[in-house]
């Protein structure tokens, strides 16, 4: 599936060997930064399903322990896999 791609590629120590090893951090307090991931993540791939929203903790986790460097590096990954892969974004929108 298209959404499970594309946070498989943006954040790939949460879904490789290692996953098991990341604490993901599901308290969010960092409301100004999940707010600018998940604004990011639908302007370039569209909205999120009831789906995909499994994945907000993906986000939340960047948020609260990368510094505003890497909260802009992910962002660009995901914009990057929908641009590139916008064919098959089309296809399920």
């Amino acid at each position: 599936m298209f959404v499970d791609n594309l946070f498989a590629e943006a954040f790939p120590k949460h879904f490789g060997p290692d996953a098991d090893l990341v604490e993901m951090t599901v308290q969010p307090r960092d409301y100004k930064c999940l707010r600018y991931l998940m604004e990011s993540t639908e302007n370039n791939c569209g909205k999120f399903s009831d789906y995909s929203l499994k994945y907000v903790k993906h986000l939340v986790h960047v948020c609260e322990n990368q510094d505003e460097a890497g909260v802009f590096e992910v962002a660009n990954k995901i914009a990057d896999f929908c641009e590139i892969n916008a064919e098959a974004l089309a296809f399920i929108q």
